[in-house]
């Protein structure tokens, strides 16, 4: 009953029957992270059960357009703050879509913590976020989110090293960097709670 569904870059890599996908409102395409995403992965794979936890008024947004697709049983929608809320249990998977670049590592550590918290073990967080590139590397997208991010007034972007620091901070281990075909977006790590 295993699904292998989460994007062509980590099929055989995780296999969870349920997934939460755990977003702040994203600035520029939160419609996409709240329809399209879940919608996809529903149509990929009928065995996956999913959980969605934003704001409670993109949560709500996110619950009627669910059931307008039919999803409302496959898709548990909850609505709540990750600086506030506990998040919910029962996910195999917990994605984190574009959120950790926005916050500063004091909310990024709560954030982590509370994501290992929820999972059970063996659970695994998948983290997708823009990542700067070591010093001396060539980018093309660094100065994109570096001036994103001053103009936001807060958060930074973080390198795949750094990122991995505050994982195994939170007790993420097998901490691992997935190929990812469009890495100007973002960069993809996968790690475990033992």
């Amino acid at each position: 009953m295993a699904s292998r569904c989460l994007s062509h870059t980590v099929v055989g890599v995780v296999k969870a029957v349920t997934l939460l996908v755990v977003v702040l409102l994203c600035r520029c395409c939160w419609w996409a992270l709240l329809v399209v995403v879940p919608f996809l992965l529903c149509r990929h794979a009928p065995q996956l059960q999913l959980m969605l936890f934003d704001l409670p008024p993109v949560a709500a947004i996110a619950r009627t357009r669910m059931a307008g697709l039919g999803l409302g049983e496959r898709v548990a929608v909850h609505g709540g703050s990750f600086t506030a809320d506990a998040l919910p249990k029962g996910a195999d998977l917990v994605t984190l879509l574009r959120v950790a670049h926005d916050h500063s590592d004091e909310v990024v550590r709560v954030l982590l913590r509370a994501i290992h918290d929820a999972l059970p073990a063996g659970g695994k967080l998948l983290l997708a976020e823009p990542m700067a590139r070591p010093a001396g590397e060539p980018s093309v997208s660094d100065p994109y989110f570096h001036f994103y991010l001053l103009a936001m007034g807060s958060g930074r972007l973080r390198t795949a090293q750094a990122l991995t620091a505050l994982m195994q901070e939170a007790g993420f281990t097998r901490i691992q960097a997935i190929a990812n075909p469009m890495p100007l977006h973002a960069g993809l790590l996968l790690g475990q709670k033992p």
